[in-house]
């Protein structure tokens, strides 16, 4: 069942997805700077601030949303997550 979910899904929905995941690695790759070094978390920060900046333009209408509809228990807990995330992401710029 999870491989027709997946075979199903649109390849603007996989790129997301791929983008979440790099991110999510990147994310942990800056804040390792003790083991990557400072020139490699250089990089890397530069390189998660333009992922970030694709991924909120990718994903601008979330913004225009989230104030609207009902709140079920599902959707507090998703918007919990990301405003962890954002939070988690503003830490990486100071």
């Amino acid at each position: 069942m999870q491989m027709e979910r997946i075979a199903a899904m649109t390849l603007p929905q996989k790129l997301r997805i791929m983008l979440d995941m790099v991110m999510t690695v990147l994310l942990l790759c800056v804040y390792a700077f003790q083991i990557i070094g400072k020139t490699a978390h250089i990089w890397v920060g530069m390189a998660i601030f333009v992922l970030f900046t694709i991924h909120i333009f990718i994903n601008r209408h979330w913004f225009k949303s989230v104030l609207k509809g009902k709140y079920t228990l599902r959707r507090i807990a998703m918007t919990a997550v990301n405003i962890a995330l954002v939070l988690a992401a503003v830490t990486i710029w100071n």
